[in-house]
C-alpha cells in the first residue's frame, strides 16, 4: 500500500523508467537513479542543516557554490549527451551526478528560506570546513549503501526520498509565502495546500506528455 502511494507520488516528477531505476531486493526506488541521488542528497542536507544551520541566511561559501554549478553542468552533460545517444551512462553515474545537485539545491533554498525569519542571521550555511567533511562523509556512506544495494534500503530508501520529494516542493513555497505575509502557521497551511495541488497537477501532466516523449 504505502510502496503505491510512493510510487504516485514519484511518478509527479519522474519518468520511471525501470531500465533506469534502482531495483533493492526486486523494489524499484519511485524515482529513477538521477533523481534517487537528487532527493536523498536533500533530504539528507535539509536534516543537517536544520540540526546546526537553522537560523543562517546567508549563501554557502564560494566554493561550495563553485563545487555546485560544477555539479550541475555535470548532471546536464551526462543527461543531454545520453539522450542524444552520444554516450552511455548508466545508474551509478546517474545517481552520483544527481547526489551534489540534491546538496546544492538544499544549501540554496534553505539559506533563501532562512532570511524569511524573524531571528535569522548572517551566517553562512555550511560554513564550518568541518561541517563540510561531516556532510561529504554521511552523502559518501549513503552512496556507498545504496551503490551495496543493502537489503534494509528497500524500507528506507523510498520514504527518504518521497521525503525529499515533498520537502522541496514544501520549502520552495513556505519562502514564497513568507516573503509574502508574516502569518506563519497560515502560510504553512498554504504551502501545504499548494504542494498537493502542484504534485497533482504534475501528476496530471506527466500521464499526458509521458507516451509523447523520450526521457533522460
Amino acid at each position: 500500500m504505502l510502496y503505491n502511494l510512493y510510487n504516485e507520488i514519484g511518478f509527479s516528477v519522474c519518468h520511471q523508467l525501470p531500465s533506469r531505476s534502482i531495483f533493492i531486493d526486486g523494489v524499484k526506488m519511485p524515482v529513477d537513479a538521477r533523481m534517487t541521488g537528487m532527493f536523498v542528497g536533500f533530504v539528507i542536507t535539509i536534516v543537517f542543516l536544520l540540526l546546526l544551520y537553522s537560523r543562517a541566511s546567508s549563501m554557502p561559501p564560494r566554493n561550495i557554490i563553485i563545487i555546485g554549478i560544477v555539479s550541475i553542468a555535470f548532471l546536464a552533460f551526462d543527461g543531454i549527451t545520453s539522450y542524444a545517444h552520444l554516450r552511455e551512462t548508466n545508474n551509478v553515474i546517474r545517481l552520483s551526478t544527481g547526489f551534489p545537485v540534491g546538496i546544492f539545491m538544499a544549501l540554496m533554498l534553505q539559506s533563501a528560506f532562512n532570511d524569511t525569519k524573524t531571528d535569522a542571521t548572517e551566517q553562512k550555511v555550511l560554513s564550518s570546513t568541518k561541517h563540510q567533511i561531516w556532510l561529504l562523509a554521511i552523502t559518501l556512506v549513503t552512496f556507498a549503501l545504496i551503490i551495496g544495494r543493502f537489503s534494509f534500503l528497500k524500507y528506507v530508501l523510498p520514504p527518504l526520498i518521497i521525503a525529499g520529494v515533498i520537502s522541496s516542493f514544501l520549502i520552495v513555497n513556505l519562502t514564497v509565502f513568507n516573503m509574502i505575509s508574516s502569518k506563519r502557521p497560515v502560510n504553512l497551511l498554504f504551502s501545504s495546500a499548494m504542494v498537493a495541488l502542484e504534485l497533482g497537477a504534475a501528476y496530471k501532466l506527466h500521464s499526458l506528455v509521458l507516451p509523447y516523449i523520450s526521457n533522460v
